[in-house]
């Protein structure tokens, strides 16, 4: 532990001050020597039996009056000058552990910065084992009344990546830039639309495990972008996830 803090509640702005570890802010300030430790920053962990839910506020609000600083005070080897340093420019992420999450089984849940992630699987039976998949689309309805975005999300995308086992949390998954990318259609921005070719191919061969719905990567710790969509188990079947397949089979002589 390199430093830490205990209070009861208090009120919504209140700031907070952490005392660190001395030893490892020297560290950090050492990067351009030789045997310097590289500065990943430290891990904000709740203690076992807390019983309050505190909000932080992170490097992205609005307000750089509540941005968290680095407040160094550095006194020279004689003793004679005390100097202070802020530091308020950083980045920042959160993770949580949401393996018990109770949730409605008619929607499928992406959330950023925490483990949502959803797994969406589409039998293939009717198509002959053998034929090309020349085109394939994913379409998941978008459910905006329960989804989160930040006012600062443009290019709303999410990922479709190949299951490489049957957990949607934990097991391994083909790399984001074989798989596919959601983004809403422009007929109807409800609908979100996958070029799932790659996808489809690798299903028809099998094994078939689905794909692993999440946040791209790049922003999946970084923000609390949450996208719900509706699941094969919501009541009105026209919003449940579809994949239409267009393929060719070989026919005798070898033509397709």
């Amino acid at each position: 532990m390199r430093g830490s803090y205990s209070a009861g509640a208090g009120p919504d702005t209140q700031a907070i001050v952490v005392s660190l570890d001395t030893a490892m802010v020297r560290q950090w300030f050492r990067r351009l020597a030789t045997d310097a430790v590289p500065n990943y920053g430290v891990a904000l962990v709740p203690q076992p039996g807390s019983t309050i839910v505190r909000g932080l506020a992170s490097m992205s609000i609005d307000s750089a009056s509540y941005i968290p600083t680095l407040r160094v005070i550095a006194v020279n080897v004689g003793g004679t000058i005390r100097d202070t340093s802020t530091f308020s420019n950083a980045i920042d992420a959160f993770s949580g552990n949401l393996d018990n999450l109770v949730q409605d089984p008619a929607l499928l849940y992406l959330h950023a910065g925490v483990a949502y992630r959803a797994q969406v699987r589409f039998p293939m039976t009717g198509i002959p084992r053998g034929a090309i998949i020349n085109a394939a689309r994913i379409e998941l309805s978008f459910s905006d009344a329960g989804s989160s975005l930040g006012r600062f999300v443009k290019d709303r995308v999410v990922s479709a990546q190949l299951l490489t086992g049957g957990s949607t949390i934990t097991s391994t998954a083909e790399s984001e830039a074989s798989g596919a990318y959601g983004r809403p259609t422009t007929e109807a921005p409800g609908v979100y639309s996958f070029n799932a070719r790659h996808l489809a191919q690798s299903w028809l061969r099998g094994p078939n495990y689905g794909a692993l719905l999440r946040n791209v990567t790049a922003s999946e710790t970084r923000s609390i972008d949450r996208y719900l969509f509706y699941s094969e188990r919501t009541s009105d079947p026209a919003l449940r996830p579809r994949l239409h397949v267009t393929y060719s089979v070989q026919k005798p002589g070898g033509s397709r």
